[in-house]
């Protein structure tokens, strides 16, 4: 009897009664916010298409070029993964006011309906587009990432521990949007690159809802800087805060600089029945 009295005295002295839970900390807060407004975001917005007006300028060339600037109209359409987040597919069918061919959803109709090789048309489709991308005369940029929704990848809950994050300006407490910085730590990269960098980069983001209004990724790899900022606004047809404009910047050591600015309109979203697995491809 003696011994389990005992016992029971030890128990509870190991865990007293009303002992404090640790606090969150700020850093925490936000991202436990932000990943909850993605993990909705995503569920109401599972695939979407949206026009695109994008300019692009050189700024710096060590040799002539033909053309300075560049405009390109796009259809952009955006596929949520499982794994990966959205996966964004760019189709140019506009170059300077030109056709470059019929406006017809040609990506979305590969997704709306099941067929085995609709990823791997969507990726000929955009290395088709890629090549409307003006870049300075002998230098290599390369342009692949630069949708819209790309930097959300590091916020999505099952990413948020590749990378460390700080607030660098706002009071979470005080209710004030914050900036969050974050430096991706982990490997393999959520963005590969020949010379494996790590991407860092911030984010705009009401502490309470989680929302993101801003965001900015750096990539700095094979000798280019690249930059890109996006701001999401409030679309009226769908009642989402969707990107409604982007910037980016490339600047590459062999002495070439490229800056382009999109804007983003007619949001419609359709329901992908393909089976096809982006992640796997």
């Amino acid at each position: 009897m003696r011994r389990r009295l005992l016992a029971a005295v030890l128990l509870f002295c190991a865990v007293p009664s009303g002992q404090a839970q640790p606090r969150e900390s700020p850093v925490d807060s936000v991202l436990r916010a932000a990943a909850d407004h993605l993990d909705a975001y995503e569920r109401a917005l599972s695939s979407v298409v949206a026009e695109e007006d994008y300019n692009q300028r050189i700024l710096e060339s060590p040799r002539p070029v033909a053309a300075m600037s560049r405009r390109l109209r796009s259809d952009i359409l955006l596929i949520l993964d499982g794994t990966y987040g959205f996966v964004g597919f760019r189709d140019v069918f506009e170059v300077d006011g030109t056709p470059v061919r019929d406006r017809e959803d040609r990506l979305m109709d590969l997704f709306l309906r099941p067929r085995a090789d609709a990823l791997e048309q969507a990726r000929r489709i955009v290395a088709e587009g890629a090549r409307f991308n003006i870049t300075p005369a002998g230098v290599i940029i390369h342009r692949n990432v630069n949708t819209p929704f790309v930097a959300l990848k590091f916020l999505r809950r099952a990413n948020q521990a590749r990378s460390s994050f700080s607030i660098t300006s706002g009071r979470p407490d005080r209710d004030q949007a914050v900036v969050l910085a974050f430096r991706e730590r982990a490997r393999p990269r959520l963005i590969a690159s020949r010379d494996g960098r790590p991407a860092r980069g911030a984010f705009t983001i009401d502490p309470r809802s989680g929302r993101i209004s801003r965001s900015e990724l750096v990539l700095e790899t094979g000798g280019t800087t690249m930059t890109i900022r996006v701001s999401f606004e409030e679309d009226s047809r769908t009642k989402l805060w969707l990107p409604a404009a982007m910037s980016e910047h490339h600047w590459s050591y062999g002495g070439g600089a490229v800056e382009g600015s999109a804007r983003y309109s007619n949001y419609r979203q359709f329901r992908v029945e393909t089976s096809t697995e982006i992640g796997k491809n």
